[in-house]
């Protein structure tokens, strides 16, 4: 079936969460009320408030104990305050503990501009997750390609991060799940 890359998106956590009672969605606007995913889920997907640094926290936090946390960031600035999180706590975790501790959260970020975007939310900075150690790296160039990517962190026990970029959204392909 053809599918647009933002309903995919969707698809892809709603099977997560289907999947695996401990995949978590937290971030803003994560409850996506026409695909009802707050309303099947309620103990797993967090609408939080606007607070980057302390939901990422949480994640990591949560991801230490066994959850599997898929952070959702809207735009790239935004993210850039918990860069503490994502880059000094998770993607350091399993060295601090000798690779016996793991660390699964993942990090959906979008990136670039899209139509009224002011110069402010309009950056990528690809360059800086390239250059991170420990966090695996995903960007998706495809509806498929966000597919395998999402559902694949059910099964990475390594910190990731999604850079989506926001003019993918209302690309389409048909979807191999």
């Amino acid at each position: 079936m053809i599918k647009l890359f933002s309903d995919t998106i969707k698809e892809a956590q709603l099977y997560n969460l289907k999947k695996n009672s401990k995949f978590l969605v937290i971030g803003l606007e994560v409850s996506y009320d026409e695909a009802g995913l707050k309303d099947k889920f309620k103990n797993q997907v967090i609408e939080t408030p606007v607070s980057e640094l302390s939901y990422a926290g949480l994640a990591v936090g949560l991801a230490t104990q066994g959850y599997t946390p898929f952070v959702q960031f809207g735009r790239i600035e935004f993210a850039m305050l918990a860069f503490d999180q994502i880059f000094t706590q998770a993607s350091r975790w399993s060295y601090m503990f000798g690779g016996n501790y793991p660390c699964p959260v993942s990090f959906k970020i979008q990136v670039g501009r899209q139509w009224g975007n002011g110069p402010q939310h309009t950056a990528s900075y690809n360059s800086i997750f390239l250059n991170s150690v420990g966090l695996d790296l995903f960007i998706p160039a495809t509806p498929q390609d966000c597919w395998n990517h999402i559902t694949y962190v059910l099964n990475n026990k390594n910190p990731s991060a999604i850079l989506e970029h926001r003019w993918l959204l209302q690309t389409s392909e048909k979807i191999n799940k």
